[in-house]
């Protein structure tokens, strides 16, 4: 009888855990869209609405701002569970001197796709949205991201990306569920466990895939990361992890600066230093 009630005890607790998983990987990977309320014409930007065509089919909604005379691009990638308007004033500044490219990422903003994964398919996104620069007549890319754009900018790869610049980036996946859920306690375990062989049946990788510090090309590019020293969305000891695994890397912690706050908070130095590496590295 004991053995029994074990076995129910066991049977149950394994399917409250697969229906909670599902829901929590459904909740993260399908969020709700945000779709800005403006355009680059507020900044004084002239623009193109494009389209990109990923490498699954997805088609990735974006804005290209030009340039009359550089051959030098800033793809731009934003955070979750934002859009490209997002951060738009992030680095309206570099149209001075390049073209900039703003895509949203997939299932996000008004892109295409069901399900965002959190670096690994996006990282391949970015590649196409890098080829179509490419095919632009670009000739040298600097990849700029935030938050979930940081790492997806430190996963992309592409002949012509030459410098990086990831503001408030997280240095695994996983760790960032390990924050999501701490509440939960050692139940945590399981759950990321579980939802780890959801992320892997629904593309096909695990959750390492997504884990920036094993980005083979960034260990050749030049790299900035910045990130605020009072983060509590991801603290900044993700940056400080990622320096550790790019000793090349530069490192500034923007002093008092929450998630989202480093360029609001750093001001024109943002501008400079952001400016400064991007022409340095572009060829300015």
């Amino acid at each position: 009888m004991t053995a029994k009630i074990i076995l129910r005890l066991v049977v149950y607790s394994g399917l409250l855990l697969a229906v909670f998983s599902v829901l929590f990987f459904l909740m993260y990977t399908r969020p709700k869209r945000y779709v800005s309320p403006f355009t680059p014409a507020e900044f004084g930007l002239p623009y193109e609405t494009v389209e990109i065509k990923s490498f699954d089919g997805v088609p990735l909604a974006a804005w290209f701002i030009p340039h009359k005379t550089s051959k030098t691009a800033v793809l731009a990638l934003h955070g979750y569970p934002m859009d490209k308007g997002n951060i738009l004033s992030m680095v309206s500044f570099l149209a001075a001197d390049h073209n900039i490219l703003l895509p949203d990422l997939r299932a996000m903003g008004e892109s295409g796709g069901r399900l965002t994964s959190g670096g690994t398919l996006e990282a391949r996104d970015a590649r196409d949205a890098a080829a179509w620069l490419a095919g632009r007549g670009i000739e040298k890319i600097g990849m700029f991201g935030f938050s979930m754009g940081g790492n997806t900018a430190l996963l992309a790869d592409h002949p012509l990306i030459a410098a990086r610049v990831c503001d408030s980036p997280y240095y695994s996946l996983r760790a960032m569920l390990d924050i999501i859920f701490a509440g939960l306690g050692p139940l945590r375990r399981p759950l990321i466990g579980t939802m780890s062989l959801w992320y892997r049946l629904s593309f096909g990788a695990g959750l390492s895939a997504a884990d920036a510090r094993h980005a083979a090309g960034t260990g050749a590019d030049p790299l900035l990361l910045i990130h605020g020293s009072s983060d509590r969305t991801i603290p900044p000891s993700h940056s400080e992890k990622l320096k550790e695994a790019f000793p090349h890397a530069e490192l500034w912690l923007v002093p008092g600066a929450d998630h989202g706050q480093t360029s609001g908070a750093a001001g024109k130095e943002y501008e400079r230093r952001v400016s400064v590496f991007f022409g340095k590295h572009l060829g300015l």
